[in-house]
């Protein structure tokens, strides 16, 4: 039998060990494949107006039943993929289950945002033979802001003759902006043989910001840069630039350059945005603390208010402790007195401990001060005041999470801990209260389990396993899973997964991708394939449907939906062009599509999710039956049938780790 028959037929089901996580990656080759051969019939004849010696077993109903079926499993693909947390992709790699080459061809069906996420977990266990891959598979990626930030990532593990190539295809991004980003991440990382020609691709940029950008980033590498930098800082005299800059340039600041700097600084009116600049300078040059100070009263958001006075007591701008514990406490909104009193509380208790301890006692909330608690050294010696202070709470939550805090140093304090954590009606609160208490009492990681699974919102449930996956033990992971398996919303399953992932043993890892590997409703399969029933009323029932949306395209310029069509074909990134397309599809008159075009949009609409693809799919119907005839959709129904079919099987959806 022919070899084009051979792979049509192998491709017409699809086995449970080609879907194995596994195999995944595999199987969207293989469908690729099929795809190319189906097409074969159109090579000598793209108008499909002559009539061409197919191939057997691909007559032109048959092998445009087959695109529609191919790409349809696409979609079905890239919804697969969206689905896998990235932590789980990486897992997956560096326990060797997957390789990397696996990995990037699930990079290529994932979102631009997805790919950075996956690139991002994978990026530091790259060995040197798998750098060139790597860099490979960075410069296929169409979106420029994924490219220039998976570059970024790259830049510090590769070698001098790979960070050449990356220097070489800087100037393919168009945008200067994201040139920029990849130019500064380099200035750590970079050989001093390769200096001087960044510093010529740096002027080549021609927005002024993002050049003075550049520019102060490699000024750690090239002191002389200095004198252009503030050359240009004087022309372009925006607040935030200038701080940015100043703040990037303030540790190689020689001395004789400080007080140009100042003077730039104290040049700006705006007292917030003068505090902003001066601060940067002040971390590295102690005289301007006080005049920072200074300038901190005319912040007025209190929560930054609250960080630049933590902030300049670290850095020693106070003279004393009980300054700085007078400044915070006089911050009005309690909650960002409590942010400063919580980042100030680690250096102030041991030398105003009663003091500090009589502010907390101020605060109304006693989940405030609970948070200041936390946040104390503690010691034997001030367990008798805070539990004193704690007697009167009236909150739950908030006397369990006092007592878990002060378990590690009293441990006899545990009943009663617990018992303050069970009467904490939220469930939430009380599954996390409880999972702090069982990081020092590691046989409670049932209960704390069985408390998570109360909580109604499947969003909490996930928050709180991702906030205790850190603390889980190895014992209580198979049972976290399961927990993530109730969660019936496939998104939130994978926000629980994702924190999970890093921390699953290797025997649980193919038990998780399961997890994700299912369609959220594939009803859309069956209503679908209703609309391509075998008879020519439905045939012109969806003829007439976009017929009545080609009639609005009579509003628009012909010449202008001709332009907006060929603008669409020549988006390079495949997503984004797909997404265009499908916008456009209800204007356009697809009746007198030829094939070769149709499956052009096939492909095209193919790296779209399978939800997205099947309503793309209808606005075709008048193209495919035109193409095609009632055979042809008959073809297409059956073959949504069957596709639904298989999917629904658990087998498929759950396949078992080997």
């Amino acid at each position: 039998m022919d070899i084009f028959v051979n792979v049509i037929s192998s491709a017409q089901s699809i086995p449970a060990d080609r879907i194995e996580y596994g195999y995944l990656p595999t199987y969207i080759q293989d469908i690729q494949r099929a795809w190319r051969l189906a097409e074969q019939p159109y090579d000598k004849d793209p108008k499909g107006a002559v009539d061409v010696a197919p191939i057997p077993g691909c007559e032109k109903p048959a092998a445009i039943a087959l695109q529609v079926r191919y790409a349809a499993t696409l979609s079905v693909l890239n919804s697969l993929v969206s689905q896998i947390p990235a932590p789980l992709i990486a897992a997956l790699v560096t326990q060797r289950i997957w390789t990397l080459e696996q990995a990037w061809t699930l990079m290529e069906h994932s979102s631009p945002r997805k790919q950075v996420e996956i690139f991002e977990c994978l990026v530091n266990h790259l060995s040197d033979a798998e750098q060139h891959p790597a860099l490979a598979a960075v410069l296929s990626v169409h979106d420029e802001s994924a490219r220039a930030r998976m570059l970024s990532l790259l830049a510090p593990v590769l070698s001098e003759a790979l960070l050449i190539q990356v220097l070489e295809h800087l100037g393919e991004l168009t945008s200067e902006h994201y040139r920029s980003l990849v130019l500064c991440r380099l200035s750590c990382y970079l050989p001093s043989s390769l200096v001087p020609r960044v510093i010529n691709l740096t002027y080549e940029i021609n927005n002024p910001i993002d050049r003075l950008t550049v520019l102060s980033c490699w000024v750690q590498r090239q002191i002389s840069l200095l004198p252009k930098i503030f050359a240009a800082l004087k022309l372009i005299q925006e607040p935030q630039v200038l701080s940015q800059v100043l703040a990037t340039i303030a540790p190689h600041l020689p001395a004789h350059f400080v007080p140009i700097a100042i003077q730039m600084a104290r040049s700006v009116d705006e007292p917030e945005e003068r505090y902003d600049i001066l601060s940067a300078l002040a971390i590295h040059h102690s005289p301007l603390q006080s005049e920072v100070l200074e300038l901190s009263s005319y912040l007025e958001d209190e929560f930054t208010l609250a960080n630049s006075l933590a902030s300049l007591a670290a850095d020693g701008a106070f003279e004393t402790s009980e300054e700085i514990l007078t400044r915070i406490s006089q911050i009005e909104n309690e909650a960002a007195r409590t942010l400063g009193l919580s980042l100030v509380a680690p250096h102030l208790a041991n030398v105003i401990m009663a003091e500090l301890l009589q502010e907390i006692q101020r605060l109304q909330s006693e989940h405030h001060r609970v948070q200041v608690f936390k946040n104390i050294p503690l010691s034997a010696s001030i367990i008798p005041q805070v539990l004193q202070m704690t007697a009167g709470f009236k909150n739950a939550g908030a006397l369990a999470t006092a007592l878990s805090t002060l378990v590690p140093v009293k441990p006899t304090l545990m009943p009663e801990a617990l018992q303050a954590a069970q009467q904490i009606e939220d469930l939430r609160v009380r599954a996390n209260v409880l999972g702090e208490i069982a990081i020092h009492q590691p046989t409670l990681w049932p209960t704390v389990l069985d408390a998570i699974r109360q909580i109604p919102s499947e969003l909490s449930r996930a928050t709180v396993l991702r906030h205790l996956a850190p603390h889980l033990p190895e014992l209580s992971m198979a049972s976290a899973l399961d927990l993530v398996a109730e969660i019936s919303e496939l998104p939130v399953r994978g926000q629980a997964l994702s924190g999970l992932a890093m921390y699953l043993p290797q025997h649980l890892l193919g038990r998780a991708l399961t997890h994700v590997l299912e369609i959220p409703d594939l009803s859309v399969f069956a209503s679908i394939a209703q609309q391509f029933e075998p008879t020519q009323v439905v045939a012109h029932r969806c003829i007439d449907r976009v017929s009545v949306l080609n009639a609005l395209a009579s509003y628009v310029p012909e010449e202008l939906l001709t332009e907006n069509v060929q603008i669409t074909e020549q988006i390079d990134d495949p997503k984004l062009r797909a997404q265009a397309l499908s916008g456009l599809l209800p204007q356009l008159n697809l009746k007198p599509i030829d094939a070769a075009k149709l499956s052009e949009r096939l492909h095209c609409l193919a790296s779209r999710c399978h939800q997205d693809f099947l309503a793309d799919l209808l606005r075709l119907g008048p193209a495919i039956a035109h193409l095609g005839g009632p055979e042809c959709l008959s073809e297409i129904a059956q073959h949504l049938q069957t596709l639904e079919s298989q999917w629904v099987q658990r087998s498929l959806l759950r396949p078992q780790l080997k």
